[in-house]
C-alpha cells in the first residue's frame, strides 16, 4: 500500500535534550480540535520525551510525532510507544531527515514523487511538488518535492497521477540539514529510479516546437524564461501560427527549455543542429531585419551550472513574412555530456525590439 501526502509537511526541525518533567506529566501533545492531528515530529536526542517509566528509558536518539498512519508509514513500530491521550507516538532509535528533489518546473505540475521501502516495494508514500514564487515560468527556480523519511533504505521514482513512471528533465537531490542523530539517513540511502528512454525520443530534444500546446493558463507548455517573461503570441508565427514572445521587449530577453538529461547521457558524442525562426517588430509594427554584420542579433545555445555557451547565430536566410533563420550545430561532449546536471536550451534576443520565435528545433544529425 502507499499513502499520498497532500501538502509539504515541515520546513523547520526541532530537537530536544535533557528535559525534565514531573512524574506522570504530559510531555507533549499533538491533538487538535475536532479530533484532528497536528502533523509534526520532534527529534528527542536523549530519550527525555520517552513516555515510559524512567527505569525503562534509555539514552537513545528518538522521535516523538503525531500518531497517524501518514507519519508511521515507514517507522518500525516495534520501537514505538503510543500515548493515546496526547495523540503521539515515541519511537526509539529513530530519526527523520528531509530530502529535497529539485526538478524542471515546466510540465511537472501533476507529478508525484513516490518513495518506497527498498525491501518492501509495496510500502510507499507519494509526495506532491510545490513551487515557491509568483512566476512558475521562471527557469531560475525549480519545482520542489520534499520527502521526510526515518532511518532506512528507500527507492524513489516520479509518477503521474495515473501511476505511470516519468522523468522531469533533470533531478537535483539535496539531503536537508545536518544529520540530527547518528541513525539519520545518510546520503545514498534513497536511490532514484531513472526510467529508460528510447533513443528515438532523443532525436529531437525540443518539445512543443511550433508552440501548439498551451496550458490552462494559456502559457506555452515546456517553455520558460530567464529574463523578460514568456508568452504565446497567437497568429504571430509562421503561416499565422503561434509564436513565442517575451512579456516586454528588452535585449536581455531569454527564453528557455530544459533538456532531458537522459538523452544527453545516451547521445554523448553525437551532434545536433539548432534552428529557429526569429522576427523583430518595432513599436509601429514594422518588421526589422537584424544584420549580424552591423548589430548584435539573436543567438541560441546551451546553459548549465557553468553558464551559457552559444552555438547558433542568425543567418541571412529570410522568410516572406520577415522571419530570419537562426542556425548552428552543437556536439554533446565535454561538460555538455554530464548526465547529472540540469541543461537548458536557450534563445536570447540581444535587441530591444519585440521578438517572435517559431519552429524551434534541436535535431540529431545522423551520421
Amino acid at each position: 500500500m502507499w499513502l499520498q501526502i497532500q501538502v509539504p509537511l515541515f520546513d523547520l526541525y526541532t530537537t530536544f535534550q535533557q528535559l525534565q518533567f514531573e512524574e506522570d506529566a504530559e510531555k507533549i501533545n499533538f491533538c487538535a480540535p475536532k479530533g484532528k492531528l497536528v502533523p509534526a515530529f520532534y527529534t528527542d536526542l536523549d530519550g527525555s520525551l520517552d513516555p515510559r517509566p524512567s527505569y525503562l528509558r534509555k539514552t537513545l536518539p528518538s522521535t516523538v510525532m503525531s500518531n497517524d498512519a501518514m507519519m508511521k508509514q515507514f517507522v518500525d513500530e516495534s520501537r514505538c510507544t503510543e500515548v493515546t491521550e496526547s495523540c503521539s507516538i515515541h519511537c526509539r532509535n529513530t530519526c527523520f531527515r528531509g530530502i529535497r528533489f529539485n526538478v524542471d518546473p515546466a510540465g511537472t505540475e501533476d507529478y508525484l514523487l513516490r518513495v518506497c521501502k527498498a525491501l518492501d516495494p509495496t510500502s510507499c508514500m507519494e509526495f506532491p511538488g510545490y513551487y515557491r514564487g509568483d512566476d512558475p515560468t521562471n527557469s531560475a527556480k525549480t519545482r520542489m518535492f520534499d520527502a521526510y523519511l526515518p532511518t532506512g533504505k528507500y527507492s524513489a521514482v516520479f509518477v503521474t497521477e495515473s501511476g505511470m513512471k516519468v522523468w522531469p528533465s533533470f533531478i537535483e537531490i539535496e539531503y536537508q540539514q545536518d544529520e540530527l542523530c547518528p541513525t539519520a539517513l545518510k546520503e545514498g540511502d534513497v536511490v532514484m529510479e531513472v526510467p529508460a528512454v528510447d533513443a528515438n525520443v532523443c532525436t529531437q530534444l525540443i518539445r512543443n516546437q511550433k508552440i501548439e500546446h498551451l496550458d490552462d493558463g494559456m502559457h506555452p507548455v515546456f517553455w520558460l524564461h530567464r529574463f523578460g517573461g514568456v508568452e504565446v503570441a497567437k497568429g504571430a508565427g509562421l503561416g499565422k501560427s503561434n509564436a513565442l514572445t517575451s512579456t516586454f521587449p528588452d535585449a536581455t530577453n531569454t527564453i528557455v527549455q530544459f533538456i532531458d538529461n537522459r538523452c544527453i547521457h545516451l547521445m554523448a558524442g553525437n551532434s545536433y543542429e539548432i534552428t529557429a525562426w526569429v522576427k523583430f517588430v518595432d513599436k509601429k509594427g514594422i518588421t526589422h531585419t537584424c544584420d549580424p554584420l552591423t548589430e548584435v542579433c539573436p543567438e541560441a545555445g546551451i546553459m548549465g551550472p557553468w553558464g551559457r555557451e552559444s552555438f547558433a547565430k542568425l543567418t541571412s536566410q529570410r522568410s516572406s513574412e520577415g522571419f530570419q533563420l537562426l542556425q548552428g550545430t552543437v556536439t554533446i561532449s565535454g561538460q555538455l555530456a554530464s548526465p547529472d546536471v540540469a541543461l537548458a536550451f536557450y534563445l536570447t534576443s540581444n535587441n530591444n525590439l519585440q521578438w517572435y520565435i517559431d519552429n524551434i528545433s534541436m535535431k540529431l544529425i545522423k551520421k
